[in-house]
């Protein structure tokens, strides 16, 4: 058994007690890249070698967002009298033109980002919450104050997750007049937003955002509080600078519904093999209702060609390019074309589709042509007889 004796008179910060509990293992890289792999956002880890007075050693630099994270960083907010605009984070300017933006934690934001956001063991994440614990019952002494009311000042003052994460995609696809675009720098941090712009620039927001609820709730006030009507212009336009709004950037496919021709082009683009194997991805499964119906009957004499068709379609006439909802029928003589019909369509005798979207129960009769287009798809309503 071995005792390791900590001779800490002066104190010991993180990064001195890991870099000396570093140089005990036997692959220090190795532990380096377990730490950068915990998923913090805009943190990394790393392994110097230094000399101070002539004796070797390691040196471990935390880098948030590139930068090396210093102690003026963490104990600046000591030194002055602060106003809070909202309880979780404040913002103060310096004579010298600074601008320095400070996070305080409390016990439940350190378990939401120690249970929600770090790939450790179980027993690891309890272990870190038992420590903080210890820290804020002292804490809690020191200052003569509950425990709840204890804010960790240096605990994500940099490398905080972030105040928003705003998913957003680096392919546009929607319509830029109902779409916001994010510009973002070299750290993963939104510099400037842009509402329904006429030049397009940076990644289109997927308008899913992730907040604290206590955020979420100060936000909705301050806007109704201004008469914002947008949390487009509002929060994020407005906050870009108060506020740390990092983009989560999905680079798979991905598209928001947001007209009907919208809707039209999107069901379409999924006869393509390679978007549909993109967005039903086996790793993450898409689970629907479940509803069995017999399999559905292609007529030789009719065809499917380059269609998605669901259980107990009846296919007897002239199908291209469609999207089939369960239990469609097409009779024969019947020609369906870059048409999208939902459930229990009937499409009789001699009828013509082309560019058509019908809603549940629509029936439409023998003989009838009805001629939509890809920006202008003609829509039938539930129920509908034509």
């Amino acid at each position: 058994m071995r005792t390791l004796y900590l001779d800490c008179g002066m104190g010991a910060a993180g990064d001195m007690l890991t870099a000396a509990l570093l140089e005990l293992l036997p692959d220090p890289e190795g532990f380096v890249k377990e730490l950068n792999a915990l998923g913090i956002p805009g943190v990394e880890y790393v392994r110097e070698d230094a000399v101070k007075c002539g004796i070797g050693g390691t040196h471990m630099s935390v880098r948030i967002h590139g930068e090396e994270e210093s102690e003026e960083m963490l104990h600046h907010h000591h030194e002055h009298e602060h106003h809070h605009e909202y309880d979780h984070e404040h913002t103060h300017d310096h004579g010298h033109g600074e601008h320095h933006h400070h996070q305080h934690s409390g016990l439940h934001d350190i378990e939401h980002i120690v249970r929600g956001h770090l790939h450790l063991p179980q027993q690891v994440q309890d272990d870190i919450l038992t420590v903080y614990g210890l820290i804020a019952e002292a804490e809690s002494r020191a200052h003569g104050m509950p425990v709840e009311e204890i804010h960790f000042h240096e605990v994500g003052a940099m490398d905080a997750v972030a105040d928003i994460t705003a998913v957003c995609t680096p392919v546009p696809r929607g319509d830029p007049r109902e779409s916001d675009y994010f510009t973002v720098d070299e750290n993963s941090v939104i510099t400037d937003v842009s509402d329904h712009p006429i030049n397009p620039m940076g990644c289109e927001s997927m308008e899913v955002y992730i907040m604290s609820k206590d955020l979420l709730i100060s936000l909705v006030e301050h806007c109704i509080a201004h008469n914002i009507p947008s949390f487009s212009t509002g929060v994020l336009q407005g906050m870009v600078g108060q506020l740390k709004i990092c983009p989560y950037v999905f680079d798979g496919y991905a598209a928001r519904l947001q007209s009907v021709a919208g809707y039209f082009a999107r069901s379409m683009e999924l006869l393509d093999t390679a978007t549909r194997s993109a967005l039903f991805c086996p790793d993450r499964p898409v689970y629907g209702k479940e509803n069995d119906s017999p399999s559905s009957y292609i007529d030789p004499e009719g065809g499917c060609v380059n269609s998605l068709a669901a259980d107990g379609c009846d296919i007897q006439g002239s199908v291209k390019n469609c999207v089939l909802f369960r239990n469609v029928r097409i009779e024969k003589g019947a020609s369906v074309e870059n048409c999208i019909l939902f459930k229990d369509t009937v499409v009789k005798r001699g009828a013509i589709l082309r560019g058509v979207i019908t809603d549940k129960y629509v029936t439409v009769s023998e003989n009838v042509t009805l001629m939509g287009h890809e920006r202008y798809p003609i829509v039938i309503a539930k129920g509908a007889t034509v």
